[in-house]
């Protein structure tokens, strides 16, 4: 079953109650998320919530939201026969949207989001995302200080990441 805009409130919620310091509160929480992972737009609901503009206030709730897309990326983004993977739609919206965000105030979580994007790009580019490095370079042509530190913190990320690649095919791409 999808997860809809409806769940975004149990979401947020969740989130919550997983930051308590009561285990009878905090343990339950946890095994719903865990359970909220396996379906479709989990990762975009949690999207929502670090993106979420009311949510200012709850850094704490939104750095939670960030760790758990990061980790749901890195266990589900490849396609594998042995577990779900996050569907090819939710992968474009996630890409656009992350993108959109670039401006984070709160340095724990654009520290997070960057090596979420340097994650997404060791798979993703060049062949699915090949107009990483470009959408980049634009906006960092019309970007605040607060921006263009994000950009440069991902920029450091992402060409860390793809440096690692050892296979000849991936090393001559990195080259170029």
């Amino acid at each position: 079953m999808e997860v809809s805009a409806a769940d975004l409130r149990v979401i947020l919620s969740l989130l919550t109650d997983s930051l308590s310091a009561e285990m009878s509160v905090r343990k339950p929480a946890e095994t719903a998320l865990a359970q909220f992972e396996a379906r479709p737009g989990f990762c975009s609901c949690l999207m929502e919530v670090i993106a979420a503009n009311d949510l200012a206030l709850q850094s704490d709730v939104r750095l939670l939201a960030s760790v758990f897309l990061k980790n749901t990326v890195t266990r589900h983004w490849r396609n594998r026969r042995d577990s779900s993977s996050i569907s090819n739609e939710e992968k474009l919206h996630l890409r656009q949207k992350l993108l959109t965000h670039l401006a984070e105030e709160n340095y724990q979580i654009a520290l997070t989001l960057a090596i979420l994007i340097s994650k997404i790009a060791r798979i993703d580019y060049p062949r699915e995302w090949p107009d990483l490095f470009s959408a980049l370079a634009l906006k960092l042509q019309s970007a605040d200080v607060l921006t263009s530190h994000r950009i440069f913190m991902i920029l450091f990320r992402s060409l860390k990441e793809l440096s690692t690649k050892r296979l000849t095919c991936d090393q001559k791409v990195f080259a170029e």
